[in-house]
């Protein structure tokens, strides 16, 4: 496991915690361990293990031979481990003790312990320390996750109950808390030097549990938290706390001195984010684990109920601004009759969206080659359902009968990138239901040219794709016209008409 549901989750367990970190086919581990020997291989760091519960770091070849492997410790016990390589072979190792001794190195930063501090180590490729030293304040402090960029540097996150030794100046969040633990972030240089530190966090308890570098040097910090202020800007995937503790993710600049955005991630309980990635076009890719049951998949995803009983597992994509671009609620294509000529009406949903600038709405008469026929604007920031409809005015009576029409909608963000619905088909056909759509006394009055000969169902469909009236007609009434009696609110309607062998879509008014 790489963490617990819940933020104040006792470490009383050894062996529980596996890091691994791949560089030129070489794999770098990091466990717990107490009370063995006989792990580490000659000329590294220590053969020995100092304290109850001490690190064991192993490197392995692409075959998964050992190249070496060392303890790392101090006189008390060592907790959860980060480990990442560079392209030397050198390895960063972080988590958090209560030794006194053992820990650091001549010139670090930070040289003494207070109670229970984070470390940090930076080995050679013979596993070899380089340097150390303690990370922490005036109370409680822990490293939960390590990561590097390209020049080497070192950023690290996790949570503290300390007032001092974590900020520097001009930082995002300069002020901690003992009573409310604060998320916090801090950057190294490839040295061992810190080059700035901030808190991060609200009125309650918040927990960095994961960090993520993108291609221009912001942060992504991950955690969770049950902090109600603090943590979310405007116009994010989630504004509010919705759960017991929620995820979180905020993105900051490269020096430390300015959110970008932050953003709640979670349902109804609670959630614990274990990983994080950002892709080439700086879209955020999260794992973890919830106990959510409401408020946390998307329509259409893979798995939209979760189990009752145990935590599930999920993984989500978001924006490089914090939010989903956008999150598809529905979409629907529907053939209607005008003046005797067959076309097409698409109408989608979205639940929200993250700087949408429009939607292309795209054709194609093989599934493959899509075209261009129009393009809707779009809400840019919305957290409520945004209702879209377009009408293709392709003339269907130029298509051949029973041809398939496939549509898809390609949604557009305001840095133009770019993502795709699903595809719909259509399949077109000639009118095998010979009727006409009339209005009287501003009511819509279906009239089947003929005697009606077979049964059928009516169905009334809004333009959000919700059936809102629906009746049965039964042959034997030998009718010929069937008022629409719904009563509800004006609009644009497609009456859907169902037959034992085909259907019909028509477009009508209700006033």
């Amino acid at each position: 496991m790489r963490g617990s549901i819940c933020p104040e989750f006792p470490i009383t367990s050894i062996g529980w915690s596996l890091s691994c970190s791949n560089t030129n086919g070489k794999i770098f581990v990091a466990a717990n361990i107490a009370g063995s020997v006989g792990f580490a291989t000659s000329g590294t760091f220590s053969t020995i293990q100092f304290g109850g519960n001490d690190l064991l770091l192993y490197s392995f070849d692409e075959f998964g031979n050992r190249i070496w492997s060392t303890y790392y410790g101090g006189s008390g016990d060592e907790f959860y481990f980060s480990i990442k390589s560079n392209k030397l072979g050198q390895s960063f190792v972080s988590g958090f003790t209560t030794s006194s001794t053992g820990m650091v190195t001549a010139g670090a930063h930070k040289s003494t312990a207070t109670g229970l501090d984070g470390f940090i180590a930076k080995f050679d490729s013979t596993g070899n320390r380089i340097w150390g030293t303690y990370f922490g304040g005036n109370n409680y402090d822990s490293i939960w996750n390590l990561e590097l960029d390209t020049s080497n540097n070192i950023y690290i996150c996790g949570t503290t109950n300390s007032t001092t030794g974590i900020a520097t100046t001009g930082a995002y969040q300069t002020v901690g808390s003992q009573t409310a633990p604060k998320a916090y972030i801090s950057k190294f240089n490839a040295l061992g030097v810190r080059q700035w530190g901030t808190y991060y966090g609200g009125n309650l308890k918040s927990k960095g549990t994961q960090l993520a570098i993108d291609l221009n040097g912001n942060i992504v910090l991950a955690g969770t938290t049950n902090s109600t202020t603090g943590i979310a800007t405007a116009n994010t995937s989630q504004t509010t706390l919705t759960g017991v503790y929620n995820a979180f993710l905020a993105k900051l600049n490269p020096s430390g001195t300015a959110r970008l955005w932050g953003t709640y991630f979670g349902g109804n309980k609670s959630e614990i984010i274990n990983d994080v990635f950002i892709n080439q076009v700086d879209e955020i890719y999260i794992t973890g684990e919830t106990i959510s049951t409401t408020g946390f998949a998307t329509p259409g995803a893979h798995q939209t109920v979760g189990n009752t009983n145990y935590s599930n597992s999920f993984i989500a994509v978001l924006s490089p601004y914090g939010g989903m671009p956008v999150t598809w609620e529905s979409f629907e294509v529907n053939a209607f009759n005008d003046n005797s000529i067959t076309k097409a009406i698409l109408n989608w949903n979205t639940a929200s969206e993250s700087n949408n600038d429009y939607f292309t709405i795209e054709r194609s008469y093989d599934a493959e080659n899509f075209e261009s026929i129009g393009s809707i604007k779009g809400a840019g920031n919305s957290n409520k359902l945004s209702r879209y409809s377009f009408k293709d005015e392709l003339p269907f009576k130029t298509v051949q009968a029973n041809q398939e029409v496939y549509y898809r909608i390609k949604q557009t963000d305001l840095d133009g990138k770019f993502d795709y619905s699903q595809v719909r088909k259509l399949s077109l056909q000639e009118s095998q239901i010979p009727i006409k759509i009339f209005y009287q006394n501003n009511q819509p009055i279906i009239d089947w040219g003929t005697n009606q000969s077979e049964n059928c169902q009516l169905e009334l469909i809004n333009l959000a794709g919700q059936i809102v009236w629906q009746t049965n007609i039964n042959s034997a009434n030998q009718f010929t016209q069937t008022p629409i009696t719904y009563k509800g609110m004006e609009g644009i309607y497609l009456l859907r008409i169902k037959a034992s062998t085909h259907e019909e879509c028509f477009k009508i008014i209700v006033e």
